[in-house]
């Protein structure tokens, strides 16, 4: 019997995270998403621009001949570079981010074959959305996308204005951020509480029907989906650092929700478990173990 995958677009922010003292590392925060939906079993289709470099043809390299990912929807520009971004360790093990400007990935154009691609989902996320260019562009798409709607909202210092970002909120049907962006967008919205299940629902009031994941750092983190809140389980582990550990916890419950059979309590701790095992390594894209693909299951999916 043929088994049919699920498959993913994704607008991706294709960029090399150079970390002190480390060599660069192949990232960006939707790209990170896309190569775990691909470990995890789906068809996983990105698109993107990279710059006529180094930096760009290596990434294009990955893609296709370590990832075994079709690579024909990313365009390489001329005129612009390879993303790359700054990051700095701090003593806690968390990341922070200088993104340089502009970059290839703020010139990301759908064209005719992703538009007419059915896809069971479509990823973007709010990084992407600070060039106007992809304003546009996603919102185009949007329109004319039927399949699950996925935003993953990323605020970045400097790299985001807030009203853009929650216009977007309300043109997608899977929403993740984490309580400092919960924070701020309800401090946007006027929302008072400051109790996160409250938050979640005041927001929702706001968007519209969505469902809406907030990660908690090592709290446990919690799901809006159909008109009940769900609390999942925190994950214990020694942190190496955080470098898209969310990417991953995004990325598995992406692919319960256009599974066949979704369920909340088992979704959410599954992503724990992968989004926990990610800040156990060195960086966002890790080679899967014997011990993630036995905890997740992926020998018996694939």
């Amino acid at each position: 019997m043929t088994i049919v995958k699920p498959s993913c677009l994704l607008a991706c922010e294709i960029l090399w995270d150079c970390v002190e003292g480390q060599a660069p590392l192949h990232g960006g925060a939707t790209l990170n998403v896309a190569y775990h939906l691909n470990k995890l079993g789906c068809r996983t289709i990105p698109v993107s621009s990279v710059g006529n470099d180094e930096l760009g043809r290596e990434s294009l390299r990955i893609i296709k001949e370590e990832w075994q990912c079709d690579p024909s929807e990313i365009a390489m520009l001329d005129n612009v570079g390879t993303g790359i971004v700054d990051v700095k360790i701090d003593a806690n093990g968390d990341a922070n981010y200088f993104i340089h400007t502009p970059a290839a990935w703020d010139y990301i154009s759908f064209r005719t074959g992703a538009t007419r691609l059915a896809c069971d989902a479509f990823v973007f996320g709010s990084v992407a959305l600070r060039s106007a260019f992809n304003q546009h562009s996603f919102d185009d798409f949007l329109t004319k996308f039927h399949g699950l709607k996925c935003f993953d909202v990323n605020l970045r210092e400097g790299q985001n204005d807030i009203h853009i970002v929650c216009q977007f909120l309300k043109k997608a049907d899977f929403i993740k951020l984490n309580e400092d962006e919960m924070d701020k967008i309800a401090t946007f919205h006027g929302i008072k509480s400051q109790d996160k299940e409250e938050q979640l629902l005041s927001l929702i009031k706001i968007t519209g029907e969505k469902t809406l994941c907030l990660t908690c750092g090592d709290k446990p983190p919690l799901l809006y989906w159909k008109g009940k809140i769900y609390k999942g389980q925190s994950i214990p582990v020694k942190v190496k650092n955080t470098i898209g550990a969310g990417d991953a916890f995004f990325a598995s419950m992406i692919h319960a929700l256009i599974s066949s059979d979704f369920k909340p309590d088992i979704s959410l701790y599954r992503a724990s478990t992968l989004g926990s095992w990610v800040a156990t390594k060195d960086g966002a894209q890790p080679e899967y173990d014997a011990f993630i693909i036995e905890k997740l299951g992926i020998h018996k999916e694939m």
